[in-house]
């Protein structure tokens, strides 16, 4: 049976992707799974829709690479969106509700 991650965890993926947060990158939708030896890290990763694939690619690596770091044994799973497009909210604001 898998759970989420213990809370300790989950708020030290928090801390990591809040320091790549600024007015122009915001994270959302986290959840976090952990089935035997293996974590799993989900996340929603907005960044501006200006942006270039090699630029955002860049980006979720750097989070990718920085979180394993701190979390062996680790899967990381980012949803890249458009910051300035309403949709990209959509399942931020259904899971609120």
């Amino acid at each position: 049976m898998d759970s989420a991650l213990p809370i300790q965890e989950q708020n030290r993926i928090i801390e990591i992707l809040k320091q790549y947060c600024t007015s122009e990158i915001e994270f959302h939708s986290f959840y976090t799974r952990r089935a035997a030896h293996k974590s799993f890290i989900f996340f929603h990763l907005l960044v501006p829709g200006d942006w270039d694939v090699i630029k955002a690619h860049d980006l979720t690596v750097k989070i990718e690479r920085h979180i394993q770091s701190e979390l062996s044994h680790s899967e990381v799973f980012i949803h890249l969106e458009p910051l300035n497009v309403e949709e990209s909210y959509d399942d931020y604001l259904r899971n609120r509700e």
